[in-house]
């Protein structure tokens, strides 16, 4: 499980890294990742990864998205899921663990 913590903004960043080159036996994927609730919701924005890199470096193998969560209540106790959807449909998608702690309300925002 993993802990989100968030200062002052309900847009962060993370990086993604495919683990193995295109070729061979590899092919590319693409992936929608985003964020959930337990109750399946989307709590952000969906962000679309193509994992179609050949090369053997893996810093070039590397993919950074911006999330930007839905104006809400987000409590530091309940569990949200970052999930990995393979586009294809031919894998289960990966759901990860995640806490998301807000140091401010983000409904009180104004813009």
């Amino acid at each position: 499980m993993f802990n989100l913590i968030i200062q002052s903004a309900i847009i962060f960043n993370l990086n993604f890294l495919q683990k193995d080159p295109v070729g061979g036996n590899r092919q590319s994927a693409s992936y929608q990742v985003y964020f959930e609730d337990r109750e399946k919701q989307k709590v952000s924005d969906i962000n679309r990864i193509i994992a179609d890199k050949e090369s053997d470096d893996p810093k070039e193998r590397a993919f950074r998205c911006k999330f930007n969560l839905k104006r809400k209540k987000y409590s530091r106790l309940n569990t949200y899921y970052l999930v990995i959807a393979d586009e294809s449909g031919l894998q289960q998608p990966v759901k990860e663990e995640f806490h998301i702690n807000i140091s401010i309300p983000t409904d009180d925002i104004d813009f």
